[in-house]
């Protein structure tokens, strides 16, 4: 009898062991939701999407509507703290969040949103942000004048050949192709850059691939013939896909390994929003240039010639840069890079960096520059 007391003790213990694992598996697994609750008096409305694992905070902050996006966490009630600042006809404001981080700060001048990069020095300094660099080149390669380089890959083209910079690094990719003014159907995966050879006015048989690695350039032959009137929708993990006007097909390219696959099928087509593969009418892509669209969190856009960033699903649009005539070059997470005259700039959040000027970019910049 003791033994089977004893047994029956046992399971029961087990029993309760494993409901307690269930129940806190479920309670740090993280749901989404929407929570409001104050701290110092000010209501923060906190909304977690498990979906894209981001938080969204919104308040409003002495009569000022703020929003703020925050990425990986594992709480609830993620604001600790508001650091305000206040200088002039300007008013800024950063979270303090409860594992000792802070939030990039955004300021109000006037009645307009803006980013600290636009704010006073007295304002940059409170918050830390360190001032502009001089505009100063510190080396010169080529044609290019290089005053900053970061942790990512640069590619430019100067008609002659290619130039690549990272870091201390400094290539020139030699080319045996005629010299193009620019370089058409362009486009970059993983580290590869590929263009089309319109030698012909009609139609091309031919990329060039530029392998960022071993820094060379190779030819890809197709066994098609793909017609001049072609745009790039966009690219998916290693692939690159094209869509022909005359033919009315889809390709799909992969040119790691050189290989070709038509997507279309009679009058579909596939496409990806946000990492989502579907299908499209051919139509739709032939009387308009379609793109594929990507979730990030920090979507750039040129508003009457001004440079503007929007938080995913929200409806503040924040001036980020006084500069004019803006064209976008890229966007790599949280940073924007972006030509104004001949000067590429980096946004990163916080500051405005001038990274590589050429004189040849206030003339053409159509694939001109590549970033990795």
């Amino acid at each position: 009898m003791k033994k089977i007391r004893w047994k029956k003790k046992r399971i029961f213990k087990l029993f309760l062991s494993v409901v307690l694992i269930i129940f806190l598996c479920l309670l740090l697994d993280q749901r989404s939701y929407t929570i409001k609750y104050k701290v110092n008096n000010v209501q923060v409305i906190e909304t977690y999407d498990k979906s894209e694992n981001l938080y969204y905070i919104d308040l409003n902050y002495k009569n000022k509507n703020y929003q703020y996006v925050v990425k990986n966490y594992a709480k609830r009630k993620i604001v600790k703290n508001f650091d305000y600042y206040r200088s002039d006809n300007t008013q800024c404001l950063a979270l303090d969040l409860v594992d000792n981080t802070k939030t990039d700060a955004f300021c109000y001048k006037d009645k307009e949103l803006i980013s600290i990069n636009l704010a006073a020095d007295d304002i940059k300094e409170h918050y830390h942000i360190n001032e502009k660099e001089k505009d100063l080149a510190i080396k010169t390669f080529e044609n290019i004048n290089i005053y900053s380089t970061d942790n990512r890959t640069y590619l430019f083209y100067n008609y002659d050949n290619f130039l690549l910079i990272n870091g201390n690094e400094r290539v020139v990719i030699d080319n045996d192709m005629d010299n193009l003014y620019t370089l058409k159907l362009a486009s970059k995966v993983k580290n590869y850059v590929i263009f089309a050879d319109l030698t012909n006015e009609y139609y091309f048989k031919r990329f060039y691939i530029i392998n960022l690695k071993n820094k060379k350039i190779s030819k890809w032959d197709l066994d098609v013939q793909i017609s001049s009137d072609s745009y790039i929708l966009g690219t998916n993990n290693d692939s690159i896909f094209l869509f022909d006007r005359k033919e009315n097909k889809e390709y799909e390219f992969v040119p790691e390994y050189k290989k070709l696959r038509i997507v279309s099928k009679k009058d579909k087509a596939k496409v990806y929003n946000n990492g989502k593969l579907e299908s499209i009418s051919i139509n739709k892509l032939k009387n308009s240039k379609y793109q594929f669209s990507h979730i990030n969190v920090y979507n750039y856009q040129v508003i009457e010639n001004n440079l503007y960033m929007r938080f995913l699903k929200s409806k503040y649009n924040i001036r980020i840069s006084d500069k004019k005539d803006v064209k976008i070059v890229d966007v790599l997470g949280k940073d924007v890079y972006y030509l104004s005259e001949d000067n590429l700039y980096k946004f990163d959040g916080q500051k405005e960096i001038l990274m590589f000027s050429n004189f040849e970019w206030n003339f053409n910049t159509t694939n001109m520059i590549f970033i990795y």
